[in-house]
């Protein structure tokens, strides 16, 4: 079980379906938190999948989305800010 949370304590809870270290891991998302208690949902197959791909210039991080179209919106606008975080932090570790 993986918990996701903002700096208010809420934030949504899912399971790890794929743990493939250093390839791949696969979450299905089950449910929000709020002030720390877990509400399940349907969302059905709603899964957030990230996968690390060799190439000759480095590792390609690949992310891949099932959701809803409520949340459409969402990992549009917030998911090219949160990946370029990623990039800069691994390639920025000391």
């Amino acid at each position: 079980m993986m918990k996701f949370f903002d700096p208010n304590n809420n934030g949504m809870y899912s399971r790890v379906l794929k743990n493939n270290p250093n390839k791949e891991m696969t979450f299905l998302h089950l449910g929000e938190i709020y002030d720390g208690v877990e509400v399940p949902q349907d969302w059905g197959d709603a899964t957030e999948s990230y996968i690390l791909q060799e190439t000759e210039e480095g590792t390609k991080l690949i992310a891949r989305i099932n959701t809803s179209e409520e949340f459409k919106d969402f990992f549009e606008d917030k998911f090219p800010n949160a990946l370029q975080n990623v990039k800069h932090l691994s390639e920025n570790q000391l």
